[in-house]
């Protein structure tokens, strides 16, 4: 397993990814309809150009590959919130293929997403979650995360879903043993 920036070339991988985990993480929190709905096709080239260009936005798309597969990914960039400070980054995404749930891998993807955003000159982190989706809350919490109060509410595929947000703090002292982002 090693965590590397996305390429180009990764696109149709990272939304394969993206429709496996959404199918497999938000059944019964978001419409079937929508879930059945998402298109590998489509989401291919929003992941293209996303990645094309991460150079110029300020954002890294980290994937976690096993030899040349990609099991997993995580979106970082500076927050979107309106209250944020410039020194405020966000985890806009952290996506694995179902069955590497509970492996370990999550935890090795976000450990590199942290480290990706100290180094880009963050010193807090914020993510948002559904919140219906427990398992992720105690996937977040379990990693130093904790809830801060803030709630949004957005509409997904005609529902309406309730967000909250969660933050840490990214101390500049905190243990890290190695990089675990290679090129």
């Amino acid at each position: 397993m090693r965590v590397r920036p996305a390429r180009a070339e990764d696109a149709a991988d990272l939304a394969q990814v993206h429709v496996l985990a959404w199918q497999g993480s938000y059944r019964g929190q978001l419409p079937d309809d929508h879930l059945e709905n998402l298109s590998v096709e489509r989401l291919t080239g929003f992941w293209r150009t996303t990645v094309e260009a991460q150079p110029d936005s300020g954002q890294m798309c980290l994937v976690l590959a096993q030899g040349e597969r990609l099991t997993g990914f995580a979106q970082l960039g500076p927050s979107r919130d309106a209250d944020a400070t410039g020194r405020t980054g966000e985890v806009e995404a952290i996506n694995l293929r179902p069955e590497s749930w509970g492996a370990g891998r999550g935890q090795l993807l976000m450990a590199a997403s942290l480290s990706w955003l100290r180094a880009a000159g963050f010193d807090r982190a914020t993510l948002w979650v559904l919140t219906t989706n427990e398992r992720a809350q105690r996937f977040y919490e379990a990693g130093g995360w904790t809830a801060d109060g803030r709630e949004k509410a957005d509409q997904i595929g005609g529902a309406r879903i309730v967000e909250v947000r969660y933050a840490r703090e990214l101390a500049p002292g905190e243990s890290r043993a190695e990089d675990p982002v290679s090129g």
